[in-house]
């Protein structure tokens, strides 16, 4: 019927929508791979920062125990209260050492007046083979080089008579027999090359063949 009221409402009233409540804005962790994606990524920032916080303590904690082992420098005593201290007839000034342990230092050894000097090398005489040939003159007329004061022991070479030869001391050796001096005799002569020969056989000035008169 023309100008009848809808079902459903007052007279003469607009027509009324039914109530609906807001809906929350979608997140973007929705669901689908998006969402997981945003999910991983989360995660990963989330260990990542864990991570950078612990490298940082445990940086500090290695600063601070490097710090503490760090130890103060030491002082060495000296050798005596006056830095000096006695060997023998001399006498050395220790000074005072900072730091680690230096190694020890071994002075030479002191003369009377505290200057320290090497032991003395003598000097090489110049003498000449002689005897060799014996009393008759029917021997060997050489004399072997020895590496040691010995007849049994190496020849490293031969000098002939009359050859002149550089001693520098002498020992006590193997007794050798020369017929040219009618006795034997022990006394070896060191040479300036360090083979050995026998006083027996050698004339030197100021060489005794019987007698250790130069000691090596």
């Amino acid at each position: 019927m023309p100008g009848a009221a809808l079902p459903g409402s007052g007279t003469g009233s607009t027509p009324t929508e039914p109530f609906r409540a807001p809906l929350p804005p979608p997140s973007p962790y929705g669901k689908g791979r998006g969402g997981v994606v945003w999910l991983l990524l989360a995660a990963g920032a989330g260990a990542v920062a864990i991570a950078v916080v612990a490298l940082v303590l445990v940086l500090n904690d290695q600063g601070s125990d490097d710090t503490a082992g760090v130890a103060e420098p030491t002082t060495a005593a000296t050798a005596a209260t006056d830095g000096t201290s006695d060997v023998g007839s001399g006498s050395i000034t220790t000074s005072t050492l900072t730091g680690p342990t230096a190694a020890p230092v071994v002075p030479a050894a002191p003369t009377t007046d505290g200057a320290a000097t090497a032991p003395p090398i003598a000097a090489p005489t110049r003498g000449r083979v002689a005897r060799s040939c014996g009393a008759r003159g029917n021997g060997d007329c050489f004399l072997s080089r020895r590496a040691s004061p010995s007849s049994d022991a190496t020849e490293l070479g031969r000098l002939s008579e009359g050859d002149p030869i550089d001693v520098q001391c002498t020992m006590v050796g193997e007794s050798v027999t020369a017929s040219a001096l009618g006795r034997s005799t022990r006394i070896w002569a060191r040479t300036d090359d360090g083979s050995f020969v026998s006083m027996a056989f050698v004339d030197a000035p100021g060489f005794d063949p019987f007698a250790d008169s130069h000691p090596c």
